[in-house]
């Protein structure tokens, strides 16, 4: 599951009518051009990990029968094929 702290914050009204465009003048005041609402980052962590605790609470989950560990060495070490898993309902 990947999730962008970024897309719990797209309905709330305060945002500019541009915020979803590039536009290089907006950083042209420095620090005080800035974003002046960061605390939508925290709200929207704070409602995923209410999500996350949500899906855990109700779910259990298993590693499959036909998963085989291959790690990979990449920028981290993942699985070559992926994870497979068994998500049953609680």
């Amino acid at each position: 599951m990947m999730c962008a702290a970024s897309d719990g914050s797209k309905g709330y009204q305060c945002l500019d009518n541009d915020s979803y465009a590039f536009n290089p003048n907006r950083f042209a005041n420095r620090i005080t051009g800035a974003c002046k609402l960061p605390h939508f980052v925290y709200f929207t962590m704070v409602e995923l990990k209410v999500l996350i605790a949500l899906i855990v609470s109700n779910f259990y989950f298993s590693l499959s029968p036909k998963y085989h560990h291959v790690p990979t060495l990449r920028l981290v070490e993942e699985p070559e094929h992926g994870v497979d898993l068994l998500v049953t309902k609680l």
